[in-house]
């Protein structure tokens, strides 16, 4: 039987950050220490599905901060935001979303199925959310992509099925997301993916034209997915 592999989105897909978000927060702190700009990321750009360095980039574009300027300080940059967000991720209420972790459980428990992280979020702060939430055992630390490494999306899906290729040769892939840059990335890595309608964006026709092999309403329809995983 052909493997399966699962990869999946992190923020409003697996993870629910309510009660304001420390990780917007955190883009703005690190952009004063480190660029002395005073920013409003939920205001100044479309945020949603992108990568957290291509948020940077085109932060400080936006500002006119020159180039040579952005490339010097980006890993300064990614270390203050992520131990701003270390520091406080205490303070701020996280949760599963909803049929999360049911649906992590029961594809961990196949021999079949291999289970990755495809995420815009910087390294150090997709894994302190998970690990917050306890959802980090479920995944292979190998098949784990992040928005610190590359600029664009697709990218970060490439990198991590070469990475599987590596177990398997030919492998059966599925990408959850809640953003149509999410369902983008995937087709254009030539991977089948499945929306879940958790995020800002709940009209059907958006992922549609992204052919994907379920348009799920929530996690909680396992049984829809179950059929893909069987």
């Amino acid at each position: 039987m052909m493997k399966k592999l699962a990869l999946f989105d992190l923020d409003l897909t697996l993870i629910n950050e309510s009660g304001g978000n420390l990780h917007l927060d955190s883009f703005d702190y690190a952009f004063k220490k480190v660029f002395n700009l005073d920013t409003d990321i939920r205001n100044e750009i479309d945020y949603s599905g992108k990568t957290d360095l291509g948020l940077i980039i085109e932060m400080c574009n936006k500002h006119e901060v020159a180039k040579e300027t952005i490339q010097d300080n980006i890993s300064e940059f990614i270390n203050v935001m992520s131990s701003h967000f270390e520091k406080n991720i205490c303070n701020i209420s996280i949760a599963p979303m909803p049929g999360s972790i049911n649906l992590l459980k029961y594809l961990s428990n196949s021999v079949d199925t291999m289970l990755g992280i495809v995420t815009g979020n910087c390294s150090s702060i997709a894994n302190a959310k998970l690990k917050r939430l306890n959802m980090d055992e479920y995944f292979d630390n190998n098949l784990k992509g992040f928005g610190d490494i590359f600029e664009r999306r697709i990218d970060i899906v490439k990198n991590v099925m070469l990475k599987a290729t590596k177990y398997e040769n030919k492998i059966a892939a599925f990408v959850f997301d809640d953003t149509p840059r999410g369902m983008e990335a995937a087709v254009g890595a030539g991977i089948k993916c499945i929306a879940v309608m958790t995020g800002k964006y709940k009209d059907k026709s958006i992922f549609s034209k992204y052919k994907p092999v379920l348009i799920l309403n929530n996690l909680e329809e396992i049984e829809k997915i179950k059929n893909i995983f069987t």
